[in-house]
């Protein structure tokens, strides 16, 4: 039996995700064979996640194929709201991340010695913490 990873709802910081990201796409620029890319996904994946990447992207295929999300949740085990999801997000453009305010930015810089989440409640008990020092 397999079971599918949590992922933590904690987002990195953009300077260090910056840098996270041109590092991973500098790895894969510089593989020079398809058992290297592979090695590379075996490094960096568990086998759980690059099951859930071989899905997505059998979704993507299997649309582009013509085949209806019934059949698609049947031939690779998968529900119609992923199929939709995945569909979705190949049609429209990437996001681009949103600017943070000061109280955001700052509130971000003190978040890791907060046991509260990083972004203030503006309503309700709490929503002054992020004033704390």
């Amino acid at each position: 039996m397999l079971i599918m990873v949590n992922v933590s709802k904690k987002y990195l910081e953009r300077n260090l995700k910056n840098k996270i990201w041109a590092g991973f796409l500098k790895e894969i620029a510089e593989v020079k064979s398809e058992s290297g890319i592979e090695q590379l996904f075996e490094k960096l994946f568990t086998s759980s996640e690059r099951i859930m990447i071989e899905k997505r992207l059998a979704i993507f295929y299997l649309i582009s194929q013509g085949f209806k999300y019934r059949e698609i949740g049947q031939m690779i085990d998968v529900v119609p709201s992923t199929i939709s999801f995945v569909k979705k997000g190949f049609k429209k453009p990437p996001k681009k991340e949103k600017k943070l305010s000061r109280l955001q930015e700052i509130d971000l810089k003190r978040a890791s010695k907060r046991k509260y989440p990083a972004y203030p409640t503006y309503k309700g008990k709490g929503r002054w913490r992020f004033l704390d020092m």
